[in-house]
């Protein structure tokens, strides 16, 4: 299951966020322990093309990629450290697949509003985290060949960690820089902050939402960006479908903040879907872009990799055009790939394996 971390400042409106996209009633605070636990929770990917399949196969089960949204929590209020972050908070951090900094764009009274500001703060709060990994590694390494520990890995590591540190310290992310196979498979282990995709929620006032002045235009261009109004959206998450419908069109609200939020974590992750179908279950999976049909089998079941032979697959479109598998065949829309068959968003698989 895909994993988002929601990371703001105080009073950012993070949590509010939360609730308007997971549907959640998290307790919202002007400030929140670090020892509390974060508020967690998981929401269905909605999909009009996993309807669609139901429909027509009626399964047993229809069953929805999902996204776990998991809201951090920020500063007491008489934290006596001086640090943004605990270290607890950080390591916490590290189990994410991405991030997600919730930025505030509304008015406060005693606070200014500065977005470009807030987005600096929790950058090198990150920045840092991932240069005392570097710094920590590198002393330690460089303990071990002291006392004769030395060795060809060692030595490959110890370049990598300067070359990130280097990186670091220059306040620039690790997520910018290319890295072959050997080096990743390291940098796995660290998990370092700065290499995690980030988006960004600029979180609106309602009259804000969507202006000309928008704040996005402020944005870094690599950073994928979405607007939420989330006060507004909770509100909205209160009324009659008709209601809502109503009051999204008066406020230029064109889609809900989960629908959003959404593709912009499988924009930023680089996710596409494909779905496979039987008379059990109807499913959605979620998966990498440039995917293979190998990986595609691995994701259902390591046992379908193990097998496999081959997929076969058809397109959704093609379907809605001819209307049943029967006719797809016949039409010569029922293709068979090869391991390494690139799997593209919209496909429907079926693994021959052993």
């Amino acid at each position: 299951m895909v994993k988002i971390g929601l990371l703001g400042l105080p009073k950012s409106g993070k949590t509010t966020i939360f609730n308007a996209v997971t549907g959640s009633d998290a307790k919202i605070k002007d400030y929140i322990s670090q020892k509390e636990k974060p508020n967690i929770a998981t929401i269905k990917v909605f999909d009009e093309r996993l309807q669609y399949l139901s429909e027509i196969f009626q399964p047993q089960k229809t069953i929805y990629s999902a996204i776990e949204y998991i809201d951090f929590m920020g500063l007491s209020e008489d934290d006596k450290k001086g640090e943004l972050f605990s270290s607890k908070y950080l390591s916490d951090l590290k189990t994410v697949d991405a991030l997600a900094f919730v930025l505030r764009n509304f008015e406060l009274p005693g606070k200014q509003t500065d977005s470009v500001s807030e987005l600096e703060i929790i950058n090198n709060e990150l920045l840092f985290s991932d240069l005392s990994v570097c710094e920590n590694r590198i002393n330690t390494i460089k303990k071990q060949n002291k006392r004769g520990v030395t060795s060809a890995d060692l030595d490959f590591e110890l370049k990598l960690m300067r070359k990130c540190h280097e990186r670091l310290n220059a306040s620039k992310p690790l997520r910018q820089m290319d890295f072959n196979k050997e080096e990743q498979k390291i940098l796995n282990s660290f998990q370092f902050l700065t290499q995690k995709p980030v988006m960004i929620i600029i979180n609106e006032s309602v009259d804000n939402f969507a202006s000309e002045e928008s704040i996005t235009k402020e944005m870094p261009n690599e950073l994928t960006c979405v607007e939420i109004a989330g006060k507004f959206e909770l509100e909205l998450n209160e009324l009659e479908e008709e209601e809502r419908q109503m009051f999204m069109v008066e406020y230029g609200i064109n889609d809900s903040a989960i629908n959003k939020l959404t593709r912009v974590s499988y924009d930023t992750l680089g996710l596409i879907t494909f779905f496979t179908v039987g008379d059990d279950e109807v499913r959605a999976w979620a998966i990498r872009k440039s995917s293979t049909a190998l990986q595609a089998a691995d994701k259902v079941h390591t046992d379908l990799a193990r097998g496999f032979i081959r997929a076969e697959r058809f397109r959704i479109s093609d379907l809605k055009e001819y209307g049943s598998i029967n006719a797809l065949k016949n039409n010569g829309k029922l293709y068979l790939e090869g391991k390494q068959y690139v799997v593209r968003d919209g496909d429907v698989i079926k693994i021959r394996h052993n």
